[in-house]
């Protein structure tokens, strides 16, 4: 009995502002506006870390096996992290599709997610040769 009462609230539709996307809403703080500053420094960021993790995980002094794992879960992180912000792009490739197929603003955007990965990579290759010496 109480099995087919969850299969049938599980299929019943459901209005677009449920009280359970209402509470979601609530529960997690996304940010109202972050601004071309916060939209470019995140992203910037991320891709430091990010690629310092590759760049540290393929090193020849890195134990083997292990750089999956680490590029992964750091991948992971920066997807938990600046999603709520700015949807992220840690590859700028994968903004350029659904840029040049929504157009708009999506477009007058994307530079951003073109400029910010390229100075974190740079960055990132920077300090980490830095490290090295």
């Amino acid at each position: 009995r109480s099995m087919s009462r969850l299969v049938s609230r599980l299929a019943r539709p459901r209005k677009a502002s449920s009280s359970r996307s209402r509470m979601l809403r609530k529960a997690i703080p996304w940010p109202r506006d972050t601004g071309v500053s916060g939209a470019t420094g995140l992203p910037i960021v991320m891709t430091l870390m990010f690629l310092f993790v590759i760049i540290g995980a393929t090193d020849k002094r890195a134990p083997a096996g292990f750089g999956p794992i680490a590029i992964g879960l750091c991948l992971t992180l920066i997807h938990l992290i600046s999603i709520p912000v700015t949807n992220t792009s840690v590859n700028p490739a994968r903004s350029t599709g659904p840029a040049l197929l929504e157009g708009g603003i999506a477009l007058q955007q994307l530079w951003l997610f073109w400029l910010a990965p390229l100075i974190g990579a740079a960055i990132a290759g920077l300090v980490y040769r830095w490290f090295e010496e």
